[in-house]
């Protein structure tokens, strides 16, 4: 019997089989004697969604199903079919060494149906002697329950989120609001929407507070320097705005200014000490994508895109999405192999890394402990060719970042300097780069950015000028695409409990590195039914009206669970638990039911009890049970379940459109509905069937009224009952010209003009019908349980033909020729 391994990427199956060895590639997968081994495309499948679009809810399923992802619904199928063949005895999980790997393979797994054996293939290194370890070392697929359960839980309780927070949002907005638009919310939107919102809060509310500052040019022999005045006593307290170098009013600072203007230096001191600065980290892919988005401009998912495509494409750099900034400890001679691989610029920073042992073995950059799914992103040591001018910048950061990660610290000495005027402290910060190090590979050379003008031993300089400056403190900065991504992946700083907080950043924040970009995308997107929360101005990210209305909405009603960030840090703590075994998938699934049911309830208690939602009732009974139609986000709906949608065939449907349905029967005749399956555009009536519990489009037929009056054609047709029953009559009635136009009444319609009477049954009227293929004319019986009659009628220019073809006619039918 053979083996199949399903790894997580095509690549990674490519990577295996090249280690193992002796396979041959047909179709898509690998296989020799023994083995057989497919990669996925990520994720497969996801948690199937209602199929109503009527915005129910809670939504609580007792039992989630899987559905398959349509762009990749052939790998899915090719997987299951070699799955269920014969000859496989035992499934091998190769997807990433982690809870969503796990979870893409047992997803595969339950999805095919199959109760085959599963062994796990755990790879924390993708060396060929890491892969052929690992295949060496199989683990039983049980060990690993308990990291599934974790994964589905997530999975699943995202779902829960996501769905019901979503629809009972837009619900609650459509009654106090009057919106429409589409609230969407989750776990780890609604926080970084929150803190976008509070941001900009911060902005509008800031109140700018006057300082002043007191600046002295000094004359020396070698050269001038520049120094503020300083209070030595200074100690930071809780006032944000205070620093040593301020002062909070004119009146203490011009006498400062006064006293050392042309007086002498009483004595200069410099503190100087070495600063070592260490090479920067490898790039994971968040670090990478702020790199880019401060150099370059780049949208986090415009990063990603370029760094996908060298990977995928041109095959120079490692798998993007990582959380990692280290390598696997035994990728030493892989890095001395890519080392020297390097041509054209690189060549020379490498070759000196080379012939120095700068590459070393050091936890710094080598750490299996802190790689989960994948490590670093570096160079694989092909050569950049053919690469457009966005993937020559991303690979020219990831390239250098790789060299300086191995080249010495950078040394630079620091010098503080006091010079004293009238006992008044003066202070002075210089900069000089000894030994650019690391700093090398990006063009620096040894000088001073920030060199102060020597000053002799017992030398005293010259007071140049002494004057005082105004200025005000400044309100935060907007976030751009950069930090905004850091303060994603470092949200554990908005959370309280320390607990929650240090599960948020063993985590790595809100969000993955992998989901990061469509996060930020996904809330700046626009759709019909959606508008966004953020929009971008420049490199700036603000937030939206909507944004800035949803925030404290959800404050002020007590939804606290969608706006902090602590509802990710204590699903991570029970989660990290559960991968452990100290905590039950039933225990942890109830309890975020329980929250989520506690949210609904918020939020329905909260809107039922406002005005808005009284003002929301229609002024006439349910015709399914004659309790309340209400108007609600997506359809006007009775607590029985009759609803009518509030977008039919893509035409608004209004609420006096409904209440005259409901008091007549039927609508005016509508018109714009626009047919789902041959896009065209009709007009007809809206009927609700009571026999079938469903609406109908009824037709018009010729001279049916459109609700406008024939006599006058300005006025509309309104209808009321009098002492010999309903009749319809103009609303210009009263009107200067008043119209006296008056009808009867034909079962909620005027009787403009006579109708046409069935010649089979004798007692129905003929209604036109559109048909499959084209327009007929049926009894308006045809329905009729007690006197049902079938006749049919082809239509010629809107008028039935009568006279009956040689065949009896069905609809559909072509005539004879």
């Amino acid at each position: 019997m053979k083996s199949l391994i399903i790894a997580e990427k095509s690549s990674v199956a490519a990577d295996i089989a090249k280690s193992l060895g002796n396979f041959k590639k047909a179709g898509g997968y690998f296989e020799r004697d023994d083995l057989i081994i497919i990669g996925a495309v990520g994720h497969l499948l996801g948690l199937k969604c209602p199929k109503d679009q009527d915005g129910d809810f809670p939504v609580i399923p007792t039992h989630f199903d899987l559905a398959p992802i349509a762009q990749t619904a052939d790998k899915l199928e090719q997987i299951e079919s070699l799955i269920a063949r014969r000859d496989v005895g035992t499934i091998i999980n190769c997807c990433d060494a982690g809870r969503e790997g796990e979870l893409i393979f047992r997803y595969i797994y339950s999805h095919a149906g199959t109760q085959k054996p599963i062994k796990r293939m755990w790879l924390q290194s993708m060396t060929p002697e890491a892969i052929r370890a690992g295949y060496a070392d199989l683990k039983d697929g049980a060990q690993f329950d308990n990291l599934h359960d974790a994964a589905v839980c997530r999975s699943e309780s995202d779902w829960l989120m996501g769905i019901n927070g979503s629809r009972g949002l837009t619900w609650f907005n459509g009654i106090m609001n009057g919106g429409r638009d589409m609230v969407t919310a989750g776990r780890v939107q609604t926080p970084v929407v929150t803190i976008v919102a509070d941001r900009e809060n911060q902005i509008l509310n800031f109140v700018p507070r006057s300082y002043w500052e007191v600046a002295g040019v000094f004359v020396a022999a070698s050269g001038e320097y520049a120094a503020k005045w300083i209070d030595p006593a200074f100690i930071k307290g809780d006032d944000e705005d205070a620093r040593e170098d301020r002062l909070f009013d004119q009146a203490s600072a011009a006498p400062i200014a006064a006293a050392c203007a042309g007086a002498a230096v009483e004595s200069v001191t410099d503190q100087s000490e070495d600063d070592l600065k260490q090479p920067p980290k490898l790039f994971d892919l968040t670090t990478l994508q702020r790199e880019a988005n401060r150099k370059f401009g780049f949208t986090a998912a415009e990063t990603l895109t370029i760094a996908q495509a060298l990977y995928e494409t041109h095959k120079v750099l490692t798998y993007p999405r990582t959380d990692a900034a280290v390598l696997p400890e035994d990728y030493l001679d892989t890095v001395v192999q890519v080392f020297e691989a390097f041509e054209g610029a690189f060549a020379p920073m490498a070759r000196k890394a080379l012939d120095n042992g700068y590459l070393k073995q050091s936890k710094r950059i080598f750490d299996d402990k802190k790689i989960s799914d994948h490590f670093a992103i570096i160079p694989t040591g092909l050569q950049p060719f053919g690469l457009n001018g966005d993937e020559v910048k991303i690979y020219d950061l990831v390239a250098r970042r790789f060299i300086a990660a191995f080249y010495p610290a950078a040394l630079f000495k620091k010098t503080v300097r006091a010079t004293v005027v009238k006992g008044y402290t003066f202070k002075s910060n210089g900069t000089v780069l000894v030994t650019p190090g690391w700093m090398e590979v990006n063009g620096r050379e040894a000088g001073g950015d920030n060199e102060l003008a020597f000053v002799a031993e017992g030398e005293l300089p010259g007071v140049g000028s002494i004057t005082s400056k105004a200025s005000a403190t400044k309100p935060p900065k907007r976030f751009t695409e950069d930090t905004l991504l850091g303060a994603m992946e470092g949200a554990g700083r908005y959370v309280e409990d320390e607990d929650q907080r240090e599960a948020l950043k063993a985590k790595g924040g809100l969000g993955t590195v992998a989901t990061r970009a469509s996060i930020i995308e996904g809330l700046i997107e626009e759709t019909e039914r959606k508008k966004p929360y953020l929009e971008r101005d420049g490199k700036e990210i603000l937030p939206t009206p909507k944004a800035m209305q949803l925030v404290p909405m959800l404050r002020q009603y007590g939804i606290n669970e969608l706006v902090t960030p602590a509802t990710t840090g204590e699903w991570e703590l029970r989660l990290r638990e559960m991968e452990k075994g100290g905590y039950a998938k039933a225990k942890f699934m109830a309890e975020i039911k329980d929250v989520v049911l506690a949210i609904i309830a918020k939020l329905q208690s909260q809107g039922k009890a406002s005005p808005q939602y009284a003002a929301l009732k229609l002024d006439v009974p349910c015709p399914k049970c004659g309790g309340v139609v209400r108007e609600e986000s997506y359809n006007f709906s009775c607590a029985c379940g009759f609803k009518v949608g509030r977008n039919i065939c893509g035409r608004d449907i209004t609420k006096a459109e409904v209440t005259g349905m409901l008091q007549n029967g039927k609508s005016t005749l509508l018109r714009g509905f626009t047919s789902a399956k041959s896009g065209k555009a009709f007009d007809a009536f809206l009927a609700y069937m009571k026999a079938d519990d469903k609406l109908d489009f009824i037709f018009p037929q010729p001279g049916e009224h459109d609700g406008s009056c024939p006599k006058c054609k300005q006025g509309q047709l309104k209808t009321k009952t009098g002492a010999s029953g309903p009749f319809w009559y103009c609303s210009r009635w009263n009107a200067d010209p008043k119209c006296d136009a008056t009808y009867k009444d034909d079962n909620g319609q005027p009787l403009v003009s006579a109708p046409i009477v069935c010649p089979k049954c004798k007692t129905g009227r003929l209604n036109l019908i559109p048909g499959k293929e084209k327009p007929f004319w049926s009894c308006s019986n045809y329905r009729n349980e007690t006197a049902q009659c079938k006749g049919a009628y082809p239509d010629r220019g809107g008028v039935p033909d009568l006279n009956p073809p040689a065949k009896p006619f069905k609809p559909g039918m072509k005539k004879a020729a």
